[in-house]
């Protein structure tokens, strides 16, 4: 008998959008501060303590910016994904009768979807040419 295999968890594909996300979000903080030090003269102009809250606030900023930006670019992938593989499932314990749609501007998941619609319906194709040709033997 085949050993099936595990599905690809996708929370590890996740974790990697948030570690390029927390990337982006460090290259843009340095930017930040360097262009905020730059405008106001942070070093010279206020004390230690009010640079510190300034920063602080900047790199607050950054992570809200940088942690939205990732969620917002993740979700536009494995919503589509997630859906597709709870299908699949479905597919996997005979029933053929699916037929999924996107909203997806993303032209692989368009494509993948396609690719999934012409499958199912093929396989729907093969059960009942079988049906057909079991019950007329």
């Amino acid at each position: 008998m085949k050993k099936r295999r595990r599905p690809t968890h996708l929370w590890r594909y996740f974790i990697l959008m948030i570690a390029v996300g927390f990337l982006v979000t460090v290259v843009f903080q340095s930017s930040l501060i360097m262009i905020v030090e730059e405008i106001f003269k942070v070093k010279e102009i206020l004390s230690v303590s009010q640079n510190r809250w300034i920063l602080l606030g900047v790199i607050f900023a950054g992570f809200l910016i940088g942690g939205t930006t990732t969620v917002l670019i993740s979700r536009k992938y494995f919503v589509p994904v997630t859906k597709l593989s709870a299908e699949m499932q479905k597919v996997a314990q005979g029933n053929f009768d699916i037929q999924i749609e996107t909203k997806s501007k993303v032209k692989a998941i368009k494509e993948i979807y396609s690719d999934f619609n012409l499958m199912v319906k093929e396989l729907n194709a093969t059960e009942t040419l079988q049906t057909d040709f079991v019950s007329n033997v």
